[in-house]
């Protein structure tokens, strides 16, 4: 069980194992309001899963986290954190570069 905030979130095997089996693996997508804790919930589930021996990364779709230098103010996962956990789609275009769909899709 994972605890965030005043809610409680179950491992999704314990939930309907079979409803989201995957042939490459287990693929979950944490959605929720601004600052209400997935940040910290998906690195719990990704330590949870590798220390069970799952190799996991986490893909950030957070429209602020693609921009370099912006780390104030968009919960971006710490050096410790990135290097504990690949995490993609971070720190990948300069504020003053275009960011859109297409490139979202490239990267």
């Amino acid at each position: 069980m994972i605890a965030s905030g005043s809610s409680t979130c179950r491992s999704v095997a314990e939930v309907e194992p079979t409803r989201w089996a995957h042939p490459r693996g287990l693929h979950l997508g944490l959605v929720g309001p601004t600052a209400s804790g997935k940040s910290a919930v998906a690195m719990e589930l990704a330590r949870s899963r590798i220390r069970s021996g799952t190799p996991t990364e986490i893909l950030s779709c957070d429209s602020m986290q693609v921009y370099r230098g912006m780390d104030i103010g968009t919960a971006k996962p710490t050096p410790s954190d990135r290097s504990e956990v690949p995490h993609h789609l971070i720190d990948l275009v300069d504020p003053s570069e275009d960011h859109n769909l297409p490139r979202f899709l490239q990267a």
